[in-house]
């Protein structure tokens, strides 16, 4: 049976924790104070409009404009591709903390796909990165430029010249050796936009939905995902800072989910593949 202490980002061993988190700017004031020559305002403008879309898309939700299966529908979406961040890219791939057939692989690239945050391969690299540099300039979500950044900002910045160099010299080798990885990043743009248009289309189709909720549900799922995605290096980030010396022989930085409450849905699929089959030779990270 899977337990919770299977599931680490990065033990808190991996990361530099000796700076204190009263030096580290909390406060959205401090995406005010950056060098604006470095921003890069495309993606910017495209984090901006995502985040209205997806104030309209509750708002709708709240007032009761979308149809109850949109909302399920897109629930279980959310649920899918945190799954496929959690025990995919992170549990699977990146720590290998366990060993996974083919079409189980094969679910986790399609939900990681579905989460909106570019391919396998670029994602863990990101991911590793920040675990191997972490609070440097070579750490892609440097927390060390304020929250706002470690969250969602390092996507609006052009990246610094640190996290270029050692991203090119990071090993990747095991992942290059992975076909259905390598098949992603290949076809990533292709995928992508096919599985859209069935997450657009299905509930027009099938319930009768207006197109314009669907597109607009749509975006406020992939927002939310994102912000539960971002918090792996962010607020997850922050709470590790504040553990004591005393406590980290025994607290491992946990997935995002073991820490906000008491369900764990990583565990708990981990768990059924484990019985059905799919999942086998679990191990800890070192």
């Amino acid at each position: 049976m899977w337990s919770i202490s299977q599931l680490k980002i990065c033990t808190l061993q991996d990361l530099d924790d000796t700076d204190n988190a009263e030096n580290i700017d909390f406060s959205f004031l401090s995406a005010l104070s950056i060098d604006y020559s470095q921003v890069k305002w495309k993606n910017a403008a495209v984090l901006v409009a995502l985040h209205v879309g997806a104030v309209i898309g509750w708002a709708l939700f709240l007032l009761g404009y979308v149809h109850w299966p949109t909302f399920l529908w897109n629930f279980l979406l959310s649920f899918v591709s945190v799954i496929g961040i959690t025990v995919g890219a992170l549990s699977l791939w990146n720590h290998k903390i366990y060993d996974s057939k083919k079409p189980l692989k094969l679910f986790l690239l399609i939900a990681q796909t579905i989460a909106s945050q570019d391919c396998m391969w670029m994602w863990i690299r990101d991911h590793r990165l920040h675990c191997e540099n972490h609070k440097t300039d070579a750490d892609p979500f440097n927390s060390k430029r304020g929250f706002f950044f470690s969250h969602m900002g390092w996507l609006m910045m052009k990246k610094h010249p640190d996290v270029i160099t050692k991203g090119k010299q990071s090993d990747m080798s095991d992942l290059e050796a992975d076909s259905l990885v390598m098949f992603q990043k290949r076809h990533y743009k292709a995928m992508y936009t096919l599985l859209a248009v069935l997450q657009l289309t299905i509930p027009c189709y099938l319930w009768n939905e207006m197109a314009e909720i669907s597109f607009i549900a749509f975006i406020t799922r992939i927002v939310t995902v994102l912000h539960i995605s971002w918090c792996i290096h962010s607020i997850h980030d922050f709470q590790g800072m504040k553990t004591t010396t005393e406590e980290k022989s025994d607290a491992e930085m946990k997935y995002v989910s073991d820490q906000r409450c008491w369900f764990d849905p990583t565990s708990l699929f981990l768990s059924i593949g484990d019985r059905i089959g799919l999942t086998f030779n679990p191990k800890d990270v070192d």
